[in-house]
């Protein structure tokens, strides 16, 4: 991994929180976590190389990965949701995951950043619309 970020006291506290603040935004929307973790290490980043944007993209990754299997378990232990539920979900958003970690290394970053950039707008929009 080529990410470095600076490490002062203020820099590691912005993070922090940053992380807090996706943790609560992925926890009540179910999603946009990733968004904040991105704009965070994006802002905190040394340098803005190709391989750096794309261990952004993993990082936030696996960042939602622990933020979404957190809030999954407090919504099924509260009664909210189960995995029955879930259940027509789970094999084609893994089968879609695996695909997507697969094609990263063969997608520019400037296009993936372009690919987000469209996904955040739409998102809201439909959020918006809804």
């Amino acid at each position: 991994m080529h990410l470095k970020l600076r490490r002062t006291k203020s820099g590691m506290l912005f993070l922090c929180l940053c992380a807090l603040a996706a943790g609560v935004v992925n926890g009540i929307f179910g999603t946009g976590g990733g968004i904040v973790i991105v704009f965070a290490l994006s802002r905190f980043s040394r340098k803005h190389t190709e391989i750096l944007k794309k261990d952004i993209f993993a990082i936030t990754l696996f960042s939602c990965f622990a933020m979404s299997l957190s809030s999954a378990v407090i919504y099924a232990l509260s009664g909210k949701a189960s995995a029955e539920d879930a259940l027509p979900y789970l094999l084609p958003a893994a089968a879609g995951g695996i695909f997507g970690a697969l094609l990263m290394d063969r997608i520019r970053p400037a296009v993936l950043s372009k690919i987000f950039a469209l996904l955040v707008i739409w998102g809201g929009i439909c959020f918006i619309v809804r």
